[in-house]
């Protein structure tokens, strides 16, 4: 029935107006098909501040090959070469895969007898780090590369065999010695054990016993050596660079216009998810800035580990490292360790991880112990408690305030547009239902 063009308009009878107008009513009223949502220029300032075209990229000053095309694609070798372990099988991409958005998909990646304590982080977007490992055990990601290589349930290799991989193969060694001078005469000799690295934890160890006996001098060649080889790596690893996502096209339009026809580029439901995401649910007090997290530590009240991995335990052994940013072995000091102490806040704490590409990164947590998104989310919202027993209170959590099913659908789908285009085109639809 057409309405009559001759009423005014607050005189049009109730009765005279057609069905699809009231239908069109019902439709609104229906989540994931309301109109476009509102954000205050306050909330456009935040989303912005997400957005990927935010992020400031700059060479590390610990580490003199950093952004070094050369050394670039010698640490790419690195990084997929299976030599680097002890007995050729696995290398750093066995653990940190491209296709798995530079993590693996396990829980917990086993490469020898016993499973890992943590669960594979991604590499996206780690040159803006300023802590390596969920326990923020290394201050470079120099020095991160390094632990891996010696660590007996991941590549268990030592520092004079990456030594004599250097030295031995032809491609390395030019590389090498293009970037950083000549190898020294006596390691190139190589009157060194072909297996040794110190484990003063385990001092009956042969490798152990090994190290012992090279002179110090030695001992420093070798050191500096292997300490270079992690530069090489790291100028690689600090190319690992998100793409934009449905969330950056996003927010780079609504920087553009005001309020932008928002359904060409995320649903409706994504957006109430950002809304809460920057808003009641307060997910951006950890998860910042262009790579969603502020590389630091919090207490998520996941059930200890067996071991003492916590931000709390790692410090001690962070400022005691041979290879830490104020060691011999870097370029320039970083300062970060000047201010950096051990309280009641680091216990149980871990780094808080990107959410960039997060739906292709899962299962979720520094333990792996959450499956899927939903999870994840609900583990949040029911948290009940923000105190341990210890005394240390966290104060992030207590502010999360999602409880309805409709503000965690919504939450899922916001994080869903993290993904990457180019990579996951389904996403285009998927968040778009």
């Amino acid at each position: 029935m057409l309405l009559s063009r001759n009423l005014p308009e607050k005189k049009r009878p109730t009765a005279e107006k057609p069905f699809w107008y009231f239908l069109s009513l019902t439709l609104l009223a229906l989540p994931g098909i309301a109109g476009a949502v509102h954000f205050s220029d306050r909330e456009i300032k935040t989303i912005q501040s997400l957005s990927i075209t935010r992020i400031h990229r700059q060479p590390d000053i610990t580490n003199a090959v950093s952004g070094n095309p050369t050394a670039i694609d010698l640490g790419e070798a690195l990084f997929f070469d299976k030599r680097l372990s002890t007995d050729h099988k696995f290398s750093c991409a066995s653990c940190h895969q491209p296709e798995q958005s530079w993590t693996d998909g396990k829980k917990l990646q086993q490469l020898r007898a016993q499973p890992l304590i943590f669960h594979t982080p991604s590499l996206l977007n780690i040159d803006q780090a300023r802590w390596y490992f969920w326990n923020g055990h290394a201050d470079t990601l120099w020095m991160q590369a390094l632990m891996p290589i010696e660590a007996e349930n991941e590549l268990n290799s030592s520092r004079t065999e990456i030594v004599r991989l250097i030295i031995n193969d032809p491609d390395y060694r030019q590389g090498y010695e293009q970037l950083f001078g000549p190898l020294p005469q006596k390691l190139i000799l190589g009157h060194f054990p072909e297996r040794a690295k110190p484990l003063p934890l385990n001092p009956t160890n042969i490798a152990h016993k090994h190290w012992q006996t090279i002179p110090k001098t030695d001992q420093v060649a070798i050191n500096r050596v292997f300490a270079n080889t992690g530069k090489l790596i790291a100028a690689f690893e600090e190319t690992l660079h998100s793409q934009p996502t449905l969330f950056d096209d996003f927010a780079e339009r609504l920087g553009k216009a005001n309020q932008p026809t928002t359904n060409e580029v995320i649903s409706n439901s994504a957006q109430r998810g950002l809304k809460l995401f920057i808003g009641k649910a307060n997910c951006v007090l950890c998860h910042s800035g262009p790579t969603f997290s502020d590389s630091e530590f919090h207490d998520v009240f996941l059930p200890d580990t067996k071991k003492q991995t916590d931000r709390y335990a790692a410090i001690p052994l962070l400022r005691s490292s041979e290879f830490n940013a104020n060691s011999i072995y870097s370029d320039a000091p970083n300062g970060k360790l000047r201010y950096l102490r051990r309280s009641i806040e680091n216990k149980h704490a871990f780094k808080t991880p990107t959410l960039r590409n997060i739906a292709q990164t899962a299962p979720y947590m520094h333990s792996g112990k959450l499956d899927t998104l939903e999870e994840v989310i609900g583990y949040y919202s029911d948290i009940k408690h923000n105190k341990r027993k210890s005394g240390h209170k966290e104060f992030v959590l207590n502010l999360i305030n999602i409880h309805s099913e409709q503000d965690k659908k919504d939450l899922v789908a916001f994080l869903k547009t993290l993904s990457e285009k180019n990579t996951h085109p389904h996403y285009w639809e998927t968040t778009h239902e």
